[in-house]
């Protein structure tokens, strides 16, 4: 498959990040959403995007979704001119809290963002065309400037308890609004 501006295309910016990967959601929480939206449409494309340190993370999830239609971009968005290439191809950005969805809120690309070590009162992408995930327990945010960035957690319930359903959910309602393309098959 190619990624064009004629295929609906979703990208997914899985990976946490090896510097604190408290902030990653569940990577069968991912394999799951994909297919999901896969199966919706067999017209979508989904690319999963990373630096190349989310080559072997992007791949597992590839080779468990098991779809041609499911690509793997790690390293290839380097620079921010190439990953701002990338999101305007798209329809939308699912991602943890990171970098991409601040560019994608640059060029009004909506993003469902997925909170939990971290809060979205402060690091929110700026505009309305996000959707924040964020399932707000006492102990979150863990991760903040006071604490240096060094969290005690080591099991992420906050991210744990956002449900594949809530996501798909927020993605369906999302990109029914800012998109032409329905994004249910149409067989």
């Amino acid at each position: 498959p190619s990624v064009t501006s004629q295929s609906p295309l979703i990208i997914i910016n899985a990976y946490p990040g090896k510097l604190i990967p408290i902030r990653g959601w569940p990577i069968n929480h991912y394999i799951d959403l994909i297919k999901r939206l896969l199966n919706l449409n067999p017209e979508l494309n989904v690319v999963l995007i990373g630096l190349s340190t989310a080559t072997n993370y992007n791949g597992e999830i590839v080779s468990r979704v098991v779809n041609k239609r499911c690509i793997d971009l790690s390293g290839k968005t380097d620079s921010p001119k190439d990953l701002v290439s990338l999101l305007s191809l798209a329809k939308l950005l699912i991602s943890n809290d990171g970098g991409p969805v601040h560019f994608a809120s640059l060029i009004d690309l909506h993003s469902v963002v997925l909170f939990g070590p971290e809060t979205p009162a402060l690091y929110s992408p700026i505009g309305s065309a996000n959707t924040v995930l964020y399932s707000s327990f006492s102990c979150s945010p863990c991760i903040s400037a006071f604490n240096h960035r060094n969290t005690p957690c080591s099991d992420n319930k906050c991210l744990q308890a956002i449900s594949v359903e809530q996501v798909y959910s927020a993605v369906i309602s999302a990109y029914q609004d800012v998109s032409k393309f329905d994004l249910k098959s149409k067989t």
